[in-house]
Formats: structure tokens, sequence, C-alpha cells
């Protein structure tokens, strides 16, 4: 079945910030100039976009949480991220980034490198970070906790604001359905991630398998390049992963011409860019036209994304583009039916 892809015209959907934004934009398909996206849009996407930095979405299960009374306008910003495929290099890649925001805010920005995606909301919850970048699971479960966090931007990749789900094999591999997977062994990147695990899951128990009873053994690797690596050397029958993984493992040097696609797993909302909630909301409308300003359309806006490959920019977006993740996060459970950690 083939994927649809979700995609956001950069040039027609900048968002102005105002006090309160349009309800949604429609998308046309078009060939965006090479200067902002670089790729094609293939059909109509409509994106509700969200209020501004500074204002709360109206979320009926928000009413009545108080807000923090103090606001910080610290010297520092600490940008917390953790990489998909190796945390060191990804930290790196994000240091002309911190110096546009530096520029732009007249303050020290600083990568924090988690070293998971739970780290990555302990961090935050835990008052040691200013801003951080969160995967779509570890967004809402950062939300769930933080009612009050504040949603900046989602990132834009290829044009889009989703990305495809894969289960791989290897392409001499005997599997070509779920059922041959019964049986198996599988390997996952970590609990907390959307396509790593998640949906993954998720995509299993439709088709009637469930890996705690169903795989002869489950694995969780830590990283989509622990996975795919595991899938190409034939240490497990198949791995959970996403697209952009794969290009990442062709780029690094791994033989991915020897893998395939056994499913596309879901459709799932790019990372979350997120705020503390207690930060001064004048400085927010800093870091956010900061954000509106680094992407693919400008020489400045290119160089401060020269490290992140395929990211072409940040939109504003609503809480609700991560009502997905929400959906179907009951499959994190576990046999016992509680929820894996």
């Amino acid at each position: 079945m083939r994927e649809r892809a979700s995609t956001l015209t950069w040039l027609e959907c900048r968002v102005r910030r105002q006090k309160r934004a349009p309800a949604g934009c429609v998308v046309p398909a078009l060939l965006l100039a090479s200067l902002a996206l670089g790729c094609l849009q293939d059909e109509e996407e409509h994106a509700t976009l969200s209020p501004s930095a500074t204002e709360e979405p109206e979320r009926e299960e928000r009413a009545g949480l108080e807000e923090p009374l103090v606001r910080r306008d610290p010297e520092k910003l600490r940008l917390g991220v953790v990489g998909f495929w190796g945390t060191s290099t990804h930290a790196e890649a994000f240091e002309p980034m911190a110096s546009f925001l530096a520029e732009d805010t007249g303050r020290r920005v600083e990568i924090v490198s988690a070293t998971g995606y739970d780290d990555l909301v302990r961090l935050l919850m835990e008052g040691e970070l200013e801003l951080a970048l969160l995967p779509p699971l570890a967004y809402v479960r950062a939300r769930e906790q933080l009612p009050h966090l504040r949603l900046l931007r989602t990132m834009v990749v290829s044009g889009a604001v989703h990305y495809s789900g894969y289960i791989i094999v290897r392409a001499d591999s005997p599997i070509t359905s779920s059922r041959d997977l019964s049986g198996g062994k599988m390997a996952f990147v970590e609990r907390s991630s959307a396509s790593g695990y998640l949906f993954a899951r998720k995509w299993l128990a439709e088709e009637g398998l469930e890996p705690d009873r169903h795989l002869a053994d489950s694995i969780f690797t830590g990283s989509h390049e622990d996975v795919i690596r595991a899938v190409i050397e034939g240490d497990v029958d198949a791995g959970a992963t996403f697209q952009g993984a794969i290009k990442t493992a062709r780029a690094s040097g791994l033989d991915t011409g020897i893998l395939r696609v056994l499913a596309i797993t879901g459709r799932i909302p790019l990372d979350a860019l997120v705020a503390a909630p207690d930060l001064d909301a004048r400085l927010l409308e800093r870091v956010d036209s900061s954000l509106e300003d680094i992407n693919t359309a400008s020489p400045r806006g290119r160089a401060a994304l020269s490290g992140l490959v395929d990211i072409n920019g940040w939109v504003q977006t609503d809480d609700r583009l991560y009502d997905p993740i929400r959906n179907v996060i009951g499959y994190a459970a576990g046999p016992d039916g509680e929820q894996n950690e």
C-alpha cells in the first residue's frame, strides 16, 4: 500500500505571528522553488495552524490547570536533543542553528545531548532545559505531565510534517507477510520511539500478532542505526524504523540495498520543538521569530540547517497534529495492560 505523504508548503504556509492564528490553510500540489523546499508536493494537505507561542491551545482537558506564576528570562537557553543516529553527531549538527538563535535572541544557546527519549523528557521535567526537540511520542508524554508546555514549531522534512514508519527485512528473507513474522526475532529502537516501536506494534496488532506472544524474541537496540544494522547482519528477522533512517544508513555506508520494506506502519507527525512552561513571553516571541527565519528559503537559514539533513525549517502547528499518537498510545502497553516505560 502506498503511503500518502502529508505535505506542507513553506512558501504558502509560513505563519505570521499574530494574536490568533487562522483556522487552517489549504496546500495545493506544486513544485517548490529550489531555495525553499526543493521537493515535489504531490497532494493537497490541510494544516491546522497554532495559536501564537505565547498562547495555550484551547483544549478542554487543559481547563482549570494553573500556569506558572513566575516567568524566567534566562541568559542561557539550553536546547535538548537526542540523536536517532549517534547522539554526539546529532548535537554537533545543531550548532549552526544554536548560533542563529543566539544571534537573534541575544542569549547564549547550548545544545544538550540526552541519552534517550525518556531522558530528554526527564531533563525537561526537572527544569534542566528551556527548549527541547521532542520526538512525537515523547512530546505527547511530556505534555501529559506538563500541560502548559509550549509547542513552538514542528519540524518540516522534505516539505512534510509527517513521515512513514517502516518494518524492514532482508531482501533475501523468506518473510513476505505479517504471518511469516510469527516465531521470528524482531528489533525495536526503544519503547518511547514512535516509528521504532509504537506504530510497529500497532501494525503487528492489526495483523493479529502480539509481540510478547507471537515473536520468539524482541530486542531494543537504542537507535535506528542498530536496528538497521541488526537486520542487515541477520541478527534479527525484521526491524522497526522509518524512511529517513534508511537514507541516513545508506549515506553512512551501510548496505541498505539488501533491505526490503515489509510494511509501512503509519503516517507519524514529525518532532515538536517545545519551550518550558515558565519562560518569559517576550523571550518566547523572540525565539519563535528566529525559528520562523530558520528555513531553506534564505542563505542564512540554509546555513543554520546545514548540518541537519533534509530539514527545511520549522512551521507552527496545533497540538492536535499529535492526536494520532494519542490515538494509538495504548499499543505501547505490555501484555499485562500496563504502560511500558
